[in-house]
């Protein structure tokens, strides 16, 4: 085949990909309907049952990052005799380990036998199993990543969901940093289709939702049938919403009325470490771990847990791959025999692919439950969201050729911002 033909069996195979992606993608129209809905729910004023929480946060040598996490469950006003806040630090060395009690909170350093485990799933079992040998006894477990910041009605409305029957409750996932650079800013945009997209729609569907490693409080009862924390994989937040999902008895409530705050990477290496390790931990836990008695009741929700992953992974590999091959075509008709044909469908190609992920980045922007930026940033993340999809692209080829660089833990430094 000449050149020529090539390039128009890459476009024909890349369109079809495309159709196929939107096809799997159709849970996410019903959601946004949803999401739309979830914007005008109402806060609900019952007073809660007054749980008992106990504060997990793993938080390895996080240095001031974790302060201001601190100072929100310090002033926080729920009762202080239902909030017990454990800092979980690897050894008592770390200087977290001391700043943790200076605030008046209690550390635990890792015992011997548990830190074969690297992953956040394994300090948490390692927290676990030292509250039950101390004989502590809780509701609920709240967990939170050391650059999390609390806001004060988190902890009563997550109450007031544990009062309505639910066994896993997730609060609204804002940022604190989204308009501090373009990586920031597309990375929360990402994250608002996890945490608080996806969860709108699961919830008004199927009364589940979408765990995303921090802001949730998960029933004691759950942690309890396993005898120690079973959730322990590279993506354990994964691990949750399998079980879960697979669990008719286990409702999982959300509400947007109890929000808290993270911060994103600001920088491309540290974008590229979390892009590398949310992929290939999704893919360690696809068909395994948890026994599934029974199937996903809402064939929606079923849909998209089964298949959220891959009409992403098909779209990004494909159409970049697509777009190289169009670009190698382009390059090499200089050389060989000039087809400017070629270049138009370079041209075509590459403002296709640029649109196809805007146009998701748009979605996101119209659905987002969090307060909102500027419409000038928010213009800005959208246009240029296709450049953080295209590292997941990127993370995918290179995690398969060199599978060392999800399979070891790598340190994502935090900053601590107010």
């Amino acid at each position: 085949m000449d050149f020529l033909t090539w390039g128009y069996l890459i476009v024909a195979v890349a369109l079809f990909f495309y159709v196929l992606a939107l096809i799997m993608s159709t849970p996410y129209f019903f959601y946004f309907y949803f999401d739309l809905r979830e914007k005008k729910a109402q806060r609900n004023d019952n007073k809660g049952a007054n749980t008992r929480f106990a504060v997990l946060i793993p938080a390895r040598y996080e240095g001031s990052a974790i302060k201001p996490l601190l100072e929100s469950l310090r002033d926080n006003p729920y009762p202080k005799e239902l909030l017990d806040v454990y800092v979980i630090t690897e050894t008592r060395a770390d200087p977290v380990f001391a700043l943790a009690q200076e605030y008046g909170f209690s550390s635990l350093a890792r015992q011997d036998d548990t830190l074969g485990v690297k992953t956040k799933g394994g300090a948490l079992d390692d927290a676990y199993r030292q509250l039950c040998k101390r004989g502590k006894e809780y509701d609920s477990f709240a967990i939170f990543d050391a650059d999390n910041i609390v806001s004060k009605d988190f902890f009563v409305e997550m109450d007031k969901l544990r009062a309505q029957g639910y066994k896993v409750c997730l609060g609204l996932r804002d940022f604190t940093n989204r308009t501090d650079n373009w990586i920031s800013a597309t990375s929360a945009l990402m994250l608002t289709l996890t945490a608080n997209f996806s969860t709108a729609g699961r919830k008004h569907l199927a009364d589940k939702g979408f765990v995303t490693g921090t802001g949730y409080c998960i029933d004691s009862s759950l942690i309890a049938e396993f005898g120690r924390w079973p959730f322990q994989g590279l993506t354990e937040d994964m691990e949750i919403n399998d079980f879960c999902l697979h669990r008719p008895d286990v409702r999982m409530g959300f509400t947007r009325f109890a929000p808290f705050y993270d911060e994103q990477p600001t920088d491309l290496s540290t974008m590229h470490k979390q892009h590398l390790r949310w992929m290939f931990g999704y893919f360690t836990i696809m068909g395994e771990k948890f026994p599934k008695t029974t199937k996903i009741k809402n064939f929606l929700v079923a849909w998209e847990a089964n298949l959220w992953g891959l009409f992403y992974i098909i779209n990004l590999v494909v159409s970049s791959l697509a777009w190289m091959a169009l670009l190698g075509l382009a390059i090499a008709s200089i050389f060989v025999s000039f087809n400017p044909w070629l270049f138009v469908m370079f041209a075509a190609m590459f403002l296709f692919w640029i649109w196809e992920f805007d146009s998701v980045g748009l979605f996101l922007s119209l659905a987002d439950l969090t307060k909102k930026p500027s419409l000038w940033i928010r213009t800005k993340t959208v246009l240029l969201f296709f450049i953080y999809m295209l590292d997941y692209a990127f993370g995918f080829l290179e995690g398969l050729l060199f599978p060392h660089t999800w399979k070891t833990w790598t340190k994502i430094k935090h900053k601590a911002k107010e």
